[in-house]
Parts: C-alpha cells; sequence; structure tokens
C-alpha cells in the first residue's frame, strides 16, 4: 500500500470509537488481566446477594469459568451495569457448574435482560454455556438477571461482559429488538473447533450434524477468534470441512474490513470454505442454529476473495434462501470484504442457505464467515429499580 493508502485507512480506524469493555468474574476474589489483555473484576461492587463458589478442577477452564456466584435466596438476582450515554451494546452472561456443589445436577434457570425474557440457561456438567444479545441501552446501564424457574434449581453466574458498539453496527436493528445470538462463525480460519465427514454429493453443506462429526478440536479456548482480533471482542468459532469441501487461505496478509459498518477482524476473512469445481453448490443449513419451530432470523454473511484474480477469472454467484434468490451477485472484493444482510420473518431448522454460481462463473462459491441470530420484539425500556437486588 501507498502512504496515502495507509494513512487513508488510519483515518478510516481513528474516527471510530474504542469500545468500552466491562468484564466481572463472579465469585472472584481478586481483579486481572487475562491472556488476552482484557482487565476482569470481581463481582463484590455489582451485587451483594448470593455466595462465591469454586469449580471442581478449577485449572482445566479458563480463569473466568473457575469461580461462580450461586443464588439460594430471592427468585431473581441481577447485576446492573453501567452504559454512560446508552446507546449499542453486546451482552455476553457465560455460565459453567463444574460441579461445584458436588451434587452432579447442573440446574436450569431463566436469564433476562432489562426485564425482557432472553433464554432458559440449560447448564451442563462440564461444558461452558455462553447466551449473548445485542440491543440498545436506553438509559445510562442495563442490567442482566437471572431467574429460579424450579424449587431446588440454583441461578447462578460465572461472567457477564457488557462491549459497547457502534451505533451503525447491525444497522438492520430496530431499537424495539434484540439481537440473539445462535451461531458466529469462521469459515476455514485456523484452530479448527470442528471437523466434519461427509460422503460426496453434488451439493455440499455446512454446518453439519453432529452426528456427523469425526473430530473434535478439545481445546476450543486456544482455537476462538476473539479480542484483539476483534476489536468489539465478539466471539468467532473456526470451522471447516473435509472430505468434500475445501478450506481456502488468502494469498495475501492484507485485508481491510473497515469498508462494512460491521467491522468483522481481519482474521476471519483471510480463509473461506469453497468446493471443488464450479457447478458445485455450498449449502449452509441452519439445523444446528436454529429451532424447530419458526423465528425472525438475522443473518450477516461476508465474502472476501482469497486469490488475486487474472483477467479471464470471474467469481460470482447467487444466494438463495430456501427457494428463494435474495440476492442476484456476489462478487467477492479481493483484500477487503462484501457483507450482506438476510432478515427473515420465519426462518428455522430447516432453512437452508445455498450459494450457486451465474453462467459466467469461473470459480466455485464461496464464504468466509456468517452471523445467525434470533430477533426478538416487544421489549421493555428498562429494568425495575428493585431488580439489583430482589424480586
Amino acid at each position: 500500500r501507498s502512504d496515502d493508502d495507509a494513512m487513508s485507512l488510519w483515518s478510516q480506524m481513528i474516527v471510530r470509537n474504542f469500545p468500552d469493555f466491562t468484564s466481572i468474574d463472579c465469585g472472584a476474589s481478586d481483579s486481572y488481566k487475562d491472556e488476552n489483555g482484557i482487565a476482569w473484576e470481581t463481582d463484590e461492587s455489582y451485587i451483594s446477594n448470593g455466595e462465591n463458589r469454586v469449580v471442581q478442577n478449577p485449572d482445566s477452564v479458563p480463569e473466568p469459568m473457575r469461580t461462580l456466584r450461586v443464588f439460594s435466596s430471592r427468585k431473581k438476582n441481577c447485576y446492573p451495569v453501567s452504559v454512560p450515554g446508552g446507546g449499542r451494546v453486546l451482552v455476553r452472561a457465560s455460565f459453567y457448574y463444574g460441579n461445584y456443589d458436588k451434587k452432579s445436577s447442573p440446574p436450569t434457570f431463566a436469564l433476562q435482560f432489562d426485564a425482557n425474557s432472553w433464554e432458559t440457561v440449560v447448564t451442563s456438567m462440564d461444558q461452558v454455556v455462553s447466551h449473548e444479545a445485542i440491543y440498545d441501552v436506553f438509559a445510562e446501564g442495563t442490567a442482566v438477571c437471572v431467574a429460579q424457574l424450579e424449587q431446588g434449581q440454583l441461578p447462578f453466574v460465572s461472567a457477564i461482559e457488557v462491549r459497547t458498539l457502534e451505533s451503525d453496527m447491525y444497522e438492520g436493528l430496530d431499537s424495539s429488538f434484540a439481537l440473539l445470538l445462535k451461531g458466529r462463525l469462521a469459515f476455514g480460519a485456523p484452530g479448527v473447533v470442528r471437523y466434519v465427514r461427509v460422503e460426496a454429493a453434488a451439493s455440499l453443506s455446512f454446518p453439519f450434524p453432529w452426528s456427523n462429526v469425526a473430530e473434535v478440536n478439545l481445546d476450543e479456548q486456544e482455537a476462538i477468534i476473539r479480542y484483539p482480533s476483534d476489536a468489539y471482542d465478539r466471539i468467532w468459532d473456526p470451522v471447516a470441512a473435509s472430505d468434500g469441501l475445501i478450506t481456502t487461505k488468502s494469498d495475501t496478509t492484507v485485508m481491510d474490513p473497515t469498508t462494512v459498518k460491521d467491522n468483522p477482524p481481519a482474521d476471519v476473512l483471510l480463509h473461506a470454505i469453497t468446493t471443488a469445481n464450479v457447478s458445485t453448490d455450498v449449502v449452509l443449513f441452519l439445523s444446528e442454529l436454529l429451532p424447530i419451530d419458526p423465528v425472525p432470523a438475522y443473518i450477516n454473511l461476508y465474502f472476501a476473495e482469497m486469490i488475486h484474480l487474472g483477467s479471464n477469472a470471474t467469481n460470482s454467484f447467487q444466494v438463495y434462501v430456501d427457494d428463494d434468490r435474495v440476492i442476484d451477485a456476489v462478487n467477492p472484493p479481493y483484500q477487503t470484504v462484501a457483507e450482506y444482510l438476510i432478515m427473515r420473518k420465519a426462518a428455522s431448522a430447516s432453512t437452508k442457505i445455498t450459494l450457486t454460481t451465474t453462467p459466467e462463473a469461473t470459480l466455485p462459491p464461496l464464504i468466509s464467515a456468517m452471523e445467525v441470530f434470533v430477533a426478538r420484539g416487544g421489549l421493555s425500556n428498562g429494568t425495575d429499580g428493585s431488580d439489583g437486588q430482589s424480586s
């Protein structure tokens, strides 16, 4: 790049605000900075109810998952988090049971934000369960709450993370809605979490049902892409396929993601998943991401060309959702990214996204990344003033 190009890119970067991070390690006794440079604080200044606990075998999990705060009294308990000036935020709540009570009985309970229903948290004996939402904060803060659903099923929290976003990110989101994350995938990126095997077929697909998983990299914390690669600390799951689908890597390390407002990290755009020939479609089944019953869906697709195309090469493909053509022609750019938003009033586990080449294409379709959300409407503008204590 020329000096002028470098200065232009730098000017694009500095006009955007640096995001604010709040990272709460629930039940921890000390503040610390993790290996990603993220500063974690204890939850003592956020809540007084509940009891701190340590999981069994704490050295086997990342530090924020080693402790938790469990609530044996009050049906509902909330963490109020300051967001000066309000605005759009990404909120992530994580739960690791880790048999802290030696009962081998992971609980189920409700998760809420600002008096809005978020998810039913179904915890696991030995897996971290995380839920993420993107929404607008109308006051100077937001509240993350857990509530008991059944007698003896005690709610707990391991970690709460709040990251401010730019006001024009996820611009298809109306302020009366929230986006509930169901999957954020970096196709072909290194540190693959899931490897899959399928029989060769005319139409290849990803992601595949878990029954087809042949090998799993258990060190997922090493595999994921997040801050500092992603300035907003979105967590991207690297995924790749074998026996049919092809992982491809960019022939350059130069990548400018600032050309799109959602600003995905360069690390997820320098790789892609594709097929072996121009006549083979890429089909993305959403069976592992969306529920059986139809829900409103918000889907971001990210495309970047992996090679510098010669004058006789053309990469052009259409995008279908089931039988509906939603994008007439994607021409992935080189050293930058094209982003497309798909919004569906009703999508489900049976929904599929198909990338199929146009007649003039000489290269097969490819995709670098995808985000899948459920859109939740009818939001309350805030939580009850007493929610920080009890309900």
